[in-house]
């Protein structure tokens, strides 16, 4: 384009007489209407300009029209000249949001068959998201089982219609109840195109990444005495590198005042085991100085992570925060960007009961009058001496693997 057809830039840095501005105005425009260049709003404000500029407009944007989400055109951008650049991103996305109409993000949870009380900030209360959530419990899958990694066929084929039902659901990502579901992990993802987090676990990985390669990631569990023993097989299972497991150290809570109830399927006192979960924490970390972040594997634990956050000064890791951090990825984010891309959530769960979606014969297979206390006392473990770990180690025990 030559110099004529130009706007005079110039003019404004320097200025010029309104006569000379007004001629190279004119030339501007015209130019423009041979080339196809659009004008900047502030260019002109004939009549002629503004008919061009709609004809061109109209233009641009047809070209988009395929995709279903237009960038800015010089009419939008009159409109929206005075606008903020997100509220002028949601007015470029309107006609795509309006036809799209994605639903809520929901999460999926895979519960084993086991019926308790749960504490605000475990897995298994609703509240305890902020975002709603589909739960599905998986007949015969109890916490024996999940614990040895052995599952029948029956449960198998009960797992993959647990998926299909929370797929059914529309869920966005599916994690699981019990930290030792990292077990049944690789099945649940073969069965799925959904993301699948089935423990906090799965954290372990990047947690190791992030800090120096002799600092230590603490993970408490609601039993070391079950835990250690499978520990080395959790471990490749969350595909952690060799090199990190010596810097793994096991945190059983199974002597905190009050945190027996786990394992008797009774409500949990929270605020009587905040203080035993507390006092362990602030134990072992000054016992081991290169503790530099806390990972709570049992899914009853989370409701005690703010106040370990707290204590400690360590970050917290759980299996709210591998839901929260998946689930970001769907979710959107009021802050920037577009915005009200999906339905909007209106902060009520759901009403669930235990096993409410299973039919009646899936209902049969429920074995969930067991208690967790007659399942972990028939745990069938590999055999290791008594001596091999001390008795302060029952409580919290560094595995060199």
């Amino acid at each position: 384009m030559g110099l004529k057809s130009a706007f005079p830039w110039w003019a404004l840095r320097f200025g010029c007489s309104s006569k000379k501005k007004a001629e190279d105005g004119k030339a501007g425009i015209d130019g423009m209407k041979t080339t196809g260049h659009t004008l900047d709003n502030s260019a002109t404000n004939s009549s002629e300009g503004d008919v061009a500029g709609t004809a061109r407009a109209e233009v641009h944007d047809q070209h988009y029209v395929e995709n279903n989400c237009r960038p800015q055109s010089p009419s939008m951008q009159r409109q929206s000249s005075t606008l903020s650049v997100q509220d002028s991103i949601c007015l470029t996305y309107k006609k795509a949001i309006s036809e799209k109409n994605f639903s809520t993000p929901k999460l999926g949870i895979l519960r084993l068959d086991y019926n308790y009380p749960p504490a605000v900030g475990d897995i298994d209360s609703p509240e305890s998201f902020d975002y709603p959530v589909i739960y599905r419990v998986i007949p015969g899958l109890t916490f024996e089982m999940c614990q040895s990694g052995e599952l029948s066929d029956e449960v198998k084929v009960e797992c993959r219609q647990a998926v299909q039902y929370l797929e059914k659901q529309g869920v966005s990502g599916i994690t699981g109840d019990c930290g030792f579901m990292i077990h049944i992990q690789a099945m649940i993802s073969d069965v799925t195109n959904k993301p699948v987090f089935m423990t906090s676990l799965v954290q372990l990985p990047s947690l190791c990444m992030c800090f120096d390669s002799d600092e230590t990631i603490a993970i408490f569990t609601a039993n070391s005495t079950t835990l250690l023993p499978i520990l080395p097989r959790l471990l490749e299972m969350c595909a952690l590198r060799q090199e990190d497991k010596a810097r793994i150290q096991v945190v059983g809570c199974q002597d905190v005042d009050g945190f027996d109830a786990v394992e008797k399927g009774e409500a949990v006192d929270v605020l009587k085991v905040d203080a035993g979960i507390v006092a362990l924490a602030k134990r072992v970390v000054a016992e081991n100085p290169r503790i530099k972040a806390i990972l709570l594997e049992c899914t009853e634990l989370p409701a005690y992570a703010d106040s370990l956050k707290f204590a400690t000064g360590l970050p917290v890791y759980d299996s709210i925060s591998v839901c929260n951090s998946f689930m970001a990825g769907f979710l959107d984010n009021p802050k920037i960007g577009l915005n009200d891309f999906h339905e909007a959530w209106d902060g009520k769960q759901a009403e669930y009961t235990f096993g409410a979606c299973l039919s009646e014969n899936e209902q049969g297979k429920l074995k969930s009058g067991r208690n967790l206390t007659s399942q972990i006392s028939s745990l069938s473990l590999p055999n290791f001496d008594d001596n091999d770990i001390s008795e302060e180690d029952s409580v919290s025990h560094a595995m060199t693997l």
